[in-house]
Order: structure tokens, then sequence, then C-alpha cells
């Protein structure tokens, strides 16, 4: 039998940290009034950190229009802003060769 790839043991290390908190989180659901208040965080062995999102089903289309629009949005901004600078910065790039030429 050949021998495991660092690649293929650092899965199966995941498969098996995810199978352990799986079955935590499949033991008995909790509501969010019924969950205790942390007193200090509490320190992980596993490294492993999941954050659970709660997605709201009313409308998921406009949502996701929504969402890339602004995404949209976000991406022309920052090409603009790109623009800007590159361009000023060549403007003086040109200027001072031209004035330290004469």
């Amino acid at each position: 039998m050949p021998k495991k790839t660092k690649k293929e043991k650092i899965i199966a290390e995941y498969r098996r940290k995810l199978q352990q908190v799986g079955h935590t989180m499949q033991s008995s659901p909790v509501t969010p009034s019924e969950r205790p208040l942390p007193s200090k965080p509490q320190e992980t062995d596993t490294g492993l950190h999941f954050r659970f999102r709660q997605h709201h089903t009313s409308a998921p289309g406009v949502q996701a229009a929504q969402t890339d629009m602004t995404e949209l949005r976000s991406i022309k901004l920052d090409l603009l802003k790109t623009c800007i600078l590159a361009g000023a910065a060549v403007a003086i790039e040109f200027m001072l060769y031209w004035k330290l030429r004469v």
C-alpha cells in the first residue's frame, strides 16, 4: 500500500475534526434563548473556527441582485481610484523629468 502524501494526511485530519464537530452539533439543537452566555473566551485545541450565517429566505433573488450591484459598484470605484493614482504618478514622473532635464 503506498504511503500517504502530506496533503492526504492533512485532509484526513480535517475530516476527523469535522466529524467530531458534526457529532457535537447534531446532539441537541439549541435555540438562541437557551444558549448560555460565555463568561470568558474558551480555548479550543482544534484550531478550527466555524461561523454559521443566518440567511433570510424571504427574497433571495432580490438580495442576490443587490449584492451583485454593490460588488460591481465597489469594483468600479476601486478601478477608478487605481486609474487616478496611476495617472497622477505618471504625471509627477513626467514633471520631474522635464524639470530636472532643464
